[in-house]
């Protein structure tokens, strides 16, 4: 989608509702801006709980890992 159009904050929100359920998740972006950026943004929704960072909601940012390493690095990463 275009900027603007939510894709953060409904990836986040997904996350949120999956480890409120018991689950664990992983955000990864490969965008250049920092997570703490992002989550400065996100952490005025309802939705968001800094208590389940990162024990059960870990965000990991591949854009050097995929600049530096490609796909293969990308891929050991996210296994």
């Amino acid at each position: 989608g275009t900027p603007g159009a939510g894709k953060t904050i409904l990836g986040n929100q997904i996350c949120f509702h999956h480890v409120r359920r018991g689950g664990r998740a992983l955000y990864l972006t490969l965008l250049a801006e920092s997570h703490d950026r992002m989550i400065a943004y996100v952490q005025s929704l309802r939705f968001f709980d800094t208590s389940v960072i990162p024990e059960k909601l870990n965000y990991v940012s591949g854009y050097d890992i995929l600049e530096n390493e490609g796909r293969k690095g990308l891929m050991d990463v996210i296994t």
